[in-house]
Parts: structure tokens; sequence; C-alpha cells
């Protein structure tokens, strides 16, 4: 996700990249009492550090404090505790710094603000007219290798994870190429999807204005074709986040359990069937009632 700048005020020189920071925060252990441990890193400057504190369940309210560095610490970055919630789908965290000494908010009007989506996050391209941009993007990785981590600098970065089952005539040697990427164009941030050339965004083959930290369903146009612009959707698998972080925790919908209530009272109807059946033997005279020795005409 981003996290802008706690002092507003000094970036707003001719360095507009330096209002906001692409970051990463990975989970690393987290315990029933709600203790957790997390890193905190800034992908392409080289910035990773422990950011420890508590998760609230029922609130969804996450405090975290700095802790030990894990790269070296450089001189133009100071750690900040930070005060966050996270959605109840699990997808999203939002959070403010605490940049004072008391763990209070000093930072100047739209500063220390962070938005992060989970890694798992996807995103559906369809319609476009150029079909080879079409498909699901993933959260691209550091570690991915056909990246260049200088990309992760400027915005957040989703890397096309094939489209051969979405469009007919195309497989993933034609589909694997293609990144949805928040970058910084003049002075102001756009969404673009582009071809990968060397490890780097080329030019943007459709392109849509936004500040959003996540790409925008709608308003892309094409930049140098008569293309047809595409449309974005979103795709994550929340029901796969809730198994895997909080397998106990899920909680079925009131739909749930109606449908489980319905499935229960067919099975007993069905064993009532049968168990009748076994009793009952019906004739061409009539019906016979077993142990009983009665005869109904």
């Amino acid at each position: 996700g981003m996290l802008t700048n706690c002092h507003q005020d000094v970036a707003r020189g001719k360095d507009k990249g330096s209002q906001v920071v692409m970051s990463d925060m990975t989970i690393e252990s987290a315990g029933e009492d709600g203790t957790l441990r997390t890193i905190f890193t800034a992908p392409g400057r080289d910035i990773a550090y422990e950011m420890n504190g508590r998760f609230d369940s029922p609130s969804g309210r996450i405090r975290l404090v700095p802790g030990e560095w894990i790269s070296d610490r450089p001189s133009y970055w100071n750690p900040c505790a930070v005060d966050g919630w996270l959605s109840k789908d699990l997808t999203t965290f939002s959070a403010v710094a605490l940049c004072g000494d008391n763990m209070e908010n000093i930072c100047a009007p739209g500063g220390g603000e962070a938005i992060l989506r989970h890694g798992r996050s996807q995103f559906l391209v369809s319609g476009a007219g150029d079909k080879k941009v079409n498909g699901v993007y993933k959260a691209a990785t550091m570690d991915d290798h056909r990246l260049n981590p200088d990309m992760y600098i400027e915005g957040a970065v989703f890397i096309q994870d094939g489209c051969a089952s979405i469009h007919d005539g195309l497989d993933d040697d034609d589909c694997l190429h293609h990144v949805l990427i928040h970058k910084i164009i003049g002075n102001h941030r756009f969404w673009a999807l582009a071809p990968i050339d060397n490890g780097e965004a080329g030019d943007a083959i459709y392109q849509a204005w936004s500040e959003d930290v996540e790409p925008p369903f709608s308003g892309w146009r094409p930049v140098n074709s008569m293309s047809r612009p595409p449309g974005v959707s979103f795709v994550a698998d929340t029901v796969h986040l809730h198994a895997d972080i909080d397998p106990k925790g899920k909680l079925m919908e009131s739909g749930d359990y109606l449908y489980l209530v319905l499935v229960l009272f067919g099975v007993l109807l069905w064993g009532a069937a049968i168990r009748l059946a076994s009793t009952i033997n019906v004739t061409s005279s009539g019906t016979k009632v077993k142990g009983k020795g009665v005869l109904v005409r």
C-alpha cells in the first residue's frame, strides 16, 4: 500500500514522489492473546524494521510500535508508531502514524496516513480492445524475476497472472507480460496497463487518472490508439483469507444457517420415510401394518 510523508509541507517541493512512500507490512507471528510481530518495509528504498503490538479482534483495531531495525537505518527516516483498523473482510488496513514523543499525531494535514491491501488482492481486467492486457492481475512481489525492484518506488504493482481461460486464441505466452501499475505522470498519479520491457513498465496502453491505492474500475482510456478501454473488477478470495488467518473465527452468515437447517430437516424426513417404508407394505388389496396383525381394507 501507500504511506504519506509526515512532513507534507517539505514534500510539496519538486520531488512529488516524496509525498507518498510505497509500503509493505508482513505479519511474522500472531498470538492467541492478540500480540503481533510484523515487519515493515519500503520497497526500493532498502528500509526494513520490526513493528510489534496488539490486535483487538472484536473491533479490528491494531496498534504497533517500532522495533529492531533489519536494514541499516537511513538518516532521513524516523520510524513512528501506528494506530489503525483492519476491515471486516481482512483485506484492508488503514492507519495513521503517531510520531509524537507521547505517541500522538503531530504530522501535517494529510501526512502520516497509510492504507495497505492484503497481498492476495487480485484484479480482473476485461473487455479491452487490445486483448493481450485482459486477465487476472495479482500483487507483485519483490522476488519476481520479471520486474526491476525500482518499479515499486512510485506505486503499487500488480502483475498479469494469465488470461488463456478468459479469451480464446491467447495463451500464457501472450498474456504474462503486462503490469497494472500506479505511477506518477507529471504532477499527478495514474494507474496504467503497460507491457513489461526489460523489467520495467513500458509505454502505457491504457491509463486512468486516480490517486487511489486501488486501480479504478472505470475511467480508463487508450493512450496511443482507438482501442476499446477495459473494465477492472476486484476478485480477491476473502473466504480463503478468513480460513488462513482465523480458521476458528469464521462465522456463518444467517443464510448459511438457514441452508444447514433445511439440509438437516431434509435428512430427518428422508430417514423417517425409510423407516416408515420398512414397517408398511402397500399391496393391491390394501395396506398391511407389521407388528399388529391388522389388514386395513
